[in-house]
């Protein structure tokens, strides 16, 4: 109904909630696949676990991407900035705890649920509050949210690669977290900057 258009650029450039929230979507989304990506090569050669584990880690993820939905469905409404700041700490803490359970099957099977919750509860919040922060120009301000988001998987990808040659792919779950936190920071700080434009 209010697809928007270009002329819609300048209006959304307006509003630093929006601003804010690519940002961060920007910021997380690297935070994630900073380590998402390499998470094989980390099992196997940091873990020293199971080449075919790998395969049943993604299998587990798509699970929590499930429950994610679930309690997304049930808890978003209540507080939306309360919920995207509580599924990032959670994206921070999974990544945080990435190299302790690496050598444990059982506890890194578990990590890779709760953090998969953490980024698929991010995905789903950050896409419903673009739609709440531009309800006159929803289709401009996805296809924005978007393409932020690949460019976050690609700069995460990147970043990840260059943690694992230079420095060692052991800390790929704490450049992850390192990154989680400012994001997070960064989300905190334009929702209470401007929490009277809140919705």
């Amino acid at each position: 109904k209010n697809a928007g258009s270009l002329s819609s650029l300048p209006i959304l450039a307006k509003r630093p909630l929006l601003i804010g929230l690519y940002a961060t979507t920007a910021i997380i989304v690297s935070a994630h696949f900073t380590a998402y990506t390499y998470i094989e090569p980390f099992m196997v050669q940091i873990g020293e676990l199971d080449p075919n584990l790998a395969t049943i880690i993604l299998l587990v993820f798509g699970v929590s991407g499930i429950t994610a939905s679930v309690i997304f469905n049930r808890l978003y409404r209540f507080g939306p900035t309360q919920f995207i700041s509580g599924a990032m700490i959670l994206l921070a803490v999974s990544l945080t705890f990435m190299l302790a359970s690496a050598s444990y099957t059982a506890t890194m099977f578990t990590l890779a649920f709760i953090w998969g919750i953490g980024i698929s509860c991010i995905g789903l919040a950050l896409q419903m509050r673009v739609l709440q922060l531009a309800p006159d120009a929803t289709d401009v301000a996805s296809a924005i949210y978007s393409g932020i988001f690949n460019a976050g998987i690609g700069a995460g990808a990147l970043f990840g690669n260059q943690i694992a040659r230079h420095v060692g792919l052991e800390y790929i779950g704490f450049s992850g977290a390192a990154l989680a936190v400012i994001a997070l920071g960064i989300f905190v700080f334009f929702n209470f900057r401007y929490r009277a434009q809140n919705v």
